[in-house]
Parts: C-alpha cells; structure tokens; sequence
C-alpha cells in the first residue's frame, strides 16, 4: 500500500468528527444520567453515545491502516517495536492518569455516600491492575473466576480494551508477519493471541461486532485511492455523501441499532467520500485552534465524563434539576479533560514516545 499523508483538510475534517463525537458521547451520557430529552432516547431516538462509539471506531480502523501503510511504504525500516511505542504512548500517556482520576473521585464519593455508590464490585485493585492490561470483558476470563470489567465508574473503558487488541493484532499482522514475515513459532503463537479479542468481537461481544466496524475503516483505506481516481465532479460527491447520510440516519432511525451492519457500512461509505471532500477543505484559523483544542482532550473527556456524571447525579440528584446537572456536567467533564489533557495527551505523549524511542528504536529505524 502506498499511502499518503493526511492533507490539512482531511486532518482538520477527522479532528472535527473526532471533537463532535466525543461531545456526542458526552450529551448522551448525561441526558440520560439526568434523565432529560426523553424524545433524544429510545424508544424515540437511538442512543447517541452508541453512534459516536460507532464513528470512532470506524476513524480507528481509517486513520490505524493509513498510518501503518504510510510508514511501512516510507520507511523500509519501520518495526513492530516503533508501531507498539507509538500506540503505547498514545493510550496509556492518557489512560493512566484517567485511572488515578477515576480512583480518587470514587474514593470520594464512597467516602461521602458509599450507599450511593454501585460500583464496588469493580472497583477493587484486581479490576484496577486488569484494566492497566487492556483485560475488561477478556474472553474466557470469567470461566477461571477472574472475569474483569471497566474500573469503578469508568464505564466506556470497555471499547478501550477492543480497540488495544486490535491494534495489536492488526499491527503485529502488517508489520511483524506480512512486511517482515517473519514465522516462527513464537511469532505465530503470539499473532494467535493477539486474535482472541477481535475474533471474538467479530461474532460477540459488546457492540455486536465492533472488530468488523473497525474493518470498514480499514476497508475505506484500502479503497481511497481508487474512489479518488474516479475523478468524479464534486456535485454528484455530494449528492452521493447526502444520500448515504440520509440512508444511514433512515436505517439507524428505523431499527434504533447503533451497532449494525448495515447502518455503520453506509457510515463508512460517508467518510470514504468526506475524507476525499475536506482534502481542501480551509477553515477560518480561530476555528480551526478550537477544533484541534478539543480534539487534542477528547480521549481523555472520552475516559474521565461518566465519572463525573456519576458522581454529580449520585450525591446532588435532589438539590438540582435534571438541566442543571447536566449542563454542570458538561461544563465540569470538558473544563477537567482539557486541563488533564494539555499535560497527558500532548506533552506526556510526545515525552514517552520519544524516551521509549530513544530506548528501543535505534535511530536508523525510527526516522
């Protein structure tokens, strides 16, 4: 695969979907912690937070491949070792502190009212050290007892645990397999393991089939390059984004499904064609910081906002409205990630990356 980098657009594009479908998570969360917008919750309206779960895999499968493709077409070089560091340093420079939040506004909030807490079978140092290792919900678990779900409060952590396994797997399979390939024994063993979850997520598993959703970004990778040669005029672009748009929204309206096939495959076929869309694409540059702003906490919004909610409906839910906590939420979970985030999901990243880098890689093979 010869890929090529990310125009400006398209990146400013994904970062703009990626800050919109974290806030979508957000105001699905919370309406549905407060209890408002009945009409924006089934059995009217499908959950909002489910679709955005959607979309980011969908921008995982997309923007994993891309890079994948583009280092190992740039640099003959390019290891396993660098890919790991690279998605290390992205994860867990944000996850852990997450985690030490997450800790210590459960201990409080068990401290203050441990009658309202729901949540103490999870939040034990087993749980904790399970999900360090990506093992919430990891198959066969629960049938040696030790069966490991998200961490405290920290419900969506459990997409997290997917989405690391496949990385790995797609990751050791590009690189390690098929570029170096490399067989042996223990190569083969270890590329074994590193299927069981996303083998497990194509046919079980929470999300029904988020492993395949992931594909279809990979999917529209694979296939960018020849949707681009069509050389198609811009207005049927159009026209076809707004009816595979207007299909999807029919589709997920209808079946009040956020995760299936066919909604998510006509998700994929609207990125396909908006990626191709937003390669130009030119934003005045004020917006343009705010969208990168958000975009550069969202994963750390993404870990920390059900905490929040949580803990905020658990102890006030009688002295406030429904509307005021949940504008309070909102406000809270974004004001914290993007402070944590200014420190985890950019400086800390970068500093791992380039320790861990300047450890393992040798500089010939991390240009």
């Amino acid at each position: 695969m010869k890929t090529k980098q990310l125009t400006e657009g398209s990146s400013l594009f994904l970062d703009l979907l990626r800050a919109f479908s974290v806030q979508l998570v957000v105001v699905g969360h919370g309406i549905s912690f407060c209890a408002i917008f009945p009409l924006l919750q089934p059995p009217y309206f499908p959950f909002m937070q489910n679709i955005a779960v959607v979309i980011f895999f969908l921008l995982s499968g997309y923007l994993i491949s891309n890079s994948i493709f583009y280092n190992i077409s740039s640099n003959k070089n390019y290891s396993f070792t660098s890919y790991f560091i690279d998605r290390f340093s992205r994860i867990y420079s944000a996850l852990i502190p997450a985690l030490i939040f997450v800790f210590f506004i459960d201990y409080f909030s068990v401290f203050k009212n441990s009658v309202n807490y729901i949540y103490s079978d999870a939040f034990n140092i087993k749980t904790l050290i399970g999900n360090i290792f990506m093992l919430q919900d990891f198959p066969f678990l629960k049938h040696i007892s030790l069966k490991i779900t998200s961490f405290g409060s920290a419900r969506p952590l459990w997409t997290l645990a997917i989405e690391w396994w496949i990385y790995m797997w797609f990751g050791f399979l590009s690189i390690k397999i098929i570029k170096a390939n490399k067989l042996s024994i223990f190569n083969i063993l270890f590329f074994v393991f590193l299927c069981i979850v996303p083998a497990y997520n194509i046919i079980a598993g929470r999300g029904n089939g988020l492993t395949i959703y992931w594909l279809f970004g990979l999917l529209v990778c694979l296939l960018y390059d020849k949707y681009k040669n069509l050389e198609l005029k811009k207005s049927i672009k159009w026209v076809m984004l707004l009816l595979f748009l207007l299909l999807a929204a029919a589709r997920v309206g209808y079946t009040l499904q956020e995760y299936e096939g066919i909604f998510v495959f006509l998700l994929a076929a609207s990125l396909l064609i908006s990626i191709e869309l937003s390669s130009n694409l030119s934003i005045n540059k004020n917006l343009s910081k705010v969208v990168r702003l958000i975009a550069n906490y969202s994963y750390t919004l993404y870990l920390i906002h059900y905490s929040i909610y949580d803990f905020l409906l658990s102890h006030y839910k009688n002295d406030f409205s429904g509307n005021t906590l949940f504008i309070s939420g909102f406000i809270i979970s974004n004001i914290t990630a993007l402070v944590i985030g200014y420190f985890t999901e950019t400086k800390l990243t970068k500093f791992v990356k380039v320790k861990l880098k300047g450890r393992f890689v040798p500089t010939t093979l991390s240009k």
